[in-house]
């Protein structure tokens, strides 16, 4: 299950329900579709200092994880973590990539959910394997590519 918090205003700038829907799907591809994980979506600013606190980089950036990897006492559900997503990064890259916000929110989550089941990029053949999974996902949801 994935709980969603944005703002307000989001719900004017992209399909909420149709992003719910493909995050879904995202968990299921992954073989997660009985883990939670709380998606935030946030602005640059909110990133910036989540992005300094956590890993002393004093700029925004796109999307940060949080894992938390414990059961869920309501649910009994493996809460995986939090994926943070800035929505004016996000938009940023949507219009540089020609594509819609909502692919573009959705290739981020999955990005934040790979580093939620350990992940990472920190070597060439890490980001290799990653990024490979990455899109892999994204044209199975989407059949785009955010190349």
């Amino acid at each position: 299950m994935i709980d969603l918090i944005f703002p307000f205003h989001l719900r004017f700038w992209m399909n909420l329900k149709m992003f719910r829907k493909n995050a879904q799907r995202a968990l299921q591809l992954l073989d997660l579709e009985n883990k939670d994980v709380s998606l935030k979506i946030c602005d640059d600013d909110e990133m910036r200092a989540l992005n300094r606190k956590y890993r002393g980089i004093d700029k925004t950036t796109d999307v940060l994880s949080f894992s938390m990897d414990f059961k869920e006492p309501q649910s009994n559900n493996e809460y995986l973590g939090d994926i943070m997503i800035s929505f004016q990064t996000a938009n940023k890259q949507a219009r540089a990539h020609h594509q819609s916000l909502e692919t573009e929110m959705l290739f981020l989550f999955i990005h934040g959910l790979l580093h939620l089941i350990g992940y990472d990029h920190e070597t060439l053949d890490d980001e290799r394997k990653m990024f490979s999974r990455q899109e892999e996902i994204l044209f199975k949801i989407t059949g785009k590519s955010n190349e």
